[in-house]
């Protein structure tokens, strides 16, 4: 137990350091400070999961960057992910709103491929590295919806990995364990679980459409398998099954 309490203190040390960066790390590069989800946060208050949410995000930049700058911010937004992630379990009266910004305004995939001058084997690792850390983070009995929400972002950071890293039929089976893990927790909303999983997999669909390698993502047993399994969930809880979610 002394040890617990002791890992927990060094990553409150570390998100305390993760936050004096913020700011400076914002002031190395040019970025658009206006658009959705890029202003500046103010300084978080000590503590808490929800003070330190704007970490699972960096403004994009509006011009080219050096290697030493990519590393940087790519590197911050990764370890702020692994931080935060270790708090998931101990602030679960904030997991609803936390997972809720990480699935919204959360952009390592796209950091990620801003960074394409980067070596693919360091872009890689940091792709499997996040989602080691996000899709094991929290214990299974877990609030479903925001669990959901985490597991299925771990899942979109793989999406920016080189063809040979992630083989499609595991990607897809993976999804359809973390959703049928959640329907399982589902007790008293099952027509708003359902919802939420449509949601997270349609999303999750158009992601994929972006890889080079979609067809073979889209096309093998185990996404047909996924898609069933949506069509199955959804007409227990839908007159009609909403099939433009499934095959977005």
């Amino acid at each position: 137990m002394y040890a617990g309490r002791l890992i927990r203190v060094q990553f409150e040390q570390a998100l305390d350091i993760l936050s004096d960066m913020y700011h400076p790390l914002l002031s190395r590069y040019a970025h658009d400070s206006d658009a959705p989800h890029t202003t500046i946060p103010p300084t978080p208050a000590a503590g808490g999961l929800l003070s330190r949410k704007h970490l699972f995000h960096l403004p994009l930049p509006i011009s080219p960057l050096d290697e030493v700058t990519m590393k940087l911010l790519s590197t911050f937004l990764l370890y702020s992910m692994i931080t935060l992630s270790t708090m998931f379990s101990s602030h679960l009266p904030e997991l609803e709103q936390a997972s809720a910004y990480l699935a919204e305004c959360g952009n390592f995939s796209a950091w990620i491929q801003k960074c394409s001058d980067l070596p693919y084997e360091y872009r890689d690792s940091l792709c499997t590295r996040a989602y080691s850390a996000l899709s094991k983070s929290l214990e299974a009995d877990a609030s479903p919806s925001p669990s959901l929400s985490i597991k299925f972002y771990s899942l979109r950071c793989l999406l920016p990995t080189s063809s040979s890293v992630i083989k499609p039929d595991t990607f897809w089976d993976q999804a359809r364990k973390f959703s049928a893990v959640c329907m399982k927790a589902a007790r008293d909303d099952e027509t708003g679980t359902v919802k939420k999983i449509l949601s997270e997999s349609s999303r999750l669909i158009t992601e994929v459409q972006g890889r080079a390698d979609k067809d073979s993502f889209l096309t093998g047993s185990s996404f047909l398998k996924f898609c069933d399994y949506l069509s199955k969930i959804a007409s227990q809880v839908f007159t009609l099954v909403p099939t433009y979610m499934l095959y977005h």
